[in-house]
């Protein structure tokens, strides 16, 4: 998130109401403070959200290398990195 990808902007343009940009602090990434506080439940979920994928990827190399069953795990670490 520290490279302030413009996809993660848009989408998050797409959810919020314009009227709250600049109290979320969405145009200039203020936001991503919040989320870096240990303190703040967004936090919490970061962390989650990267052990959870960490996770994922582990599963689909042991998968892939002993079932062959990579695509499957390749499809939700995919879908989780566009998340974020």
């Amino acid at each position: 998130m520290d490279s302030h990808p413009a996809h993660l902007k848009q989408q998050l343009f797409s959810i919020v109401p314009s009227s709250l940009y600049s109290i979320f602090g969405l145009e200039d990434w203020r936001w991503i403070e919040i989320v870096k506080d240990e303190d703040e439940a967004f936090y919490t979920a970061a962390l989650q959200y990267e052990t959870d994928l960490k996770s994922l990827m582990d599963i689909h190399a042991e998968k892939t290398k002993d079932l062959g069953l990579g695509d499957t795990y390749a499809k939700m670490i995919k879908r989780l990195k566009t998340i974020l």
